[in-house]
């Protein structure tokens, strides 16, 4: 979900009024959301950092706010950022250049 609002009475508001919404919505359809998986991410860059996050909560428990989240393979960063997700890519690709270097020597050109 995303949530936007200038003013953070406003926007508490309106995180109250869509978690209800929502909370309805999954227990209506049998559905429980892992509490401990789940966190709230307040995108800003480096200038403008919000200093008042407001509380979300679901079914009466505080969710915990990160800086980071890996979403479908790619790492999320509140500062829309991309270091993250660039080293993971170089941290894999470190790995399967390594893996070619040692196979090389095994297997022929044709099969690498």
């Amino acid at each position: 979900m995303l949530i936007t609002d200038s003013d953070v009475c406003a926007l508490q508001r309106k995180i109250y009024r869509v978690i209800a919404e929502v909370e309805i919505w999954f227990n209506r359809n049998d559905l429980i959301i892992n509490v401990s998986k789940t966190g709230v991410m307040s995108f800003h860059n480096r200038q403008s950092k919000l200093l008042v996050k407001p509380q979300v909560s679901f079914n009466k428990l505080n969710l915990e706010y990160i800086t980071e989240r890996k979403f479908l393979n790619i790492y999320i960063m509140e500062t829309l950022k991309w270091n993250s997700h660039v080293q993971s890519l170089a941290n894999k690709l470190s790995k399967v250049s390594f893996k070619i270097k040692s196979s090389k020597e095994i297997l022929s050109l044709y099969i690498i």
